[in-house]
């Protein structure tokens, strides 16, 4: 087997690793938006008949961050598209079948380093949306707690 066909089976299962690794994150990403949203119903649910008190504001911070969490998990798979996108653009111009094939190779130098550096930019935004969804989501938890034992304290008085 020649260096070029080993290479070649490296490039053809790339792809097959990244479908598999971005199917599993959207499962994760998607099953901690679905654990904030059915936060948020039990939440809502648990204080139908309650009517509105101070303790009631530790309430309002877990559903709304809870909110936060939903919303960041939201605009982290918008920014991993638009990722993907960018990557594949980046790929073509390494390969030299992008919209700019025809053009002298000191532009193609500059589209691919204008590529990287945005792909470096989505690659950061995207990260900082999922530590965000991870923590409003348990920040949420820790203030759901605290107003429930506040509830207890207050009903056993």
């Amino acid at each position: 087997m020649s260096d070029n066909s080993k290479d070649d089976f490296d490039r053809a299962s790339i792809p097959m690793e990244i479908r598999n690794h971005r199917l599993h994150q959207q499962k994760l990403d998607y099953f901690l938006i679905g654990a904030a949203g059915a936060s948020i119903a039990f939440a809502i649910q648990v204080t139908a008949n309650e009517a509105w008190s101070q303790r009631m504001i530790l309430w309002l911070v877990a559903v709304t961050m809870w909110g936060l969490s939903i919303g960041c998990g939201i605009l982290r798979q918008m920014w991993i598209d638009k990722f993907l996108y960018n990557n594949i653009s980046l790929l073509k111009i390494e390969q030299g079948t992008d919209e700019y094939a025809g053009f002298p190779m000191e532009e193609r130098v500059l589209f691919k380093s204008q590529a990287v550096a945005y792909l470096n930019k989505t690659s950061r935004s995207f990260a900082r949306f999922a530590k965000l969804q991870h923590i409003f989501l348990v920040v949420g938890i820790f203030f759901f707690l605290a107003w429930h034992v506040v509830s207890m304290i207050m009903l056993a008085e």
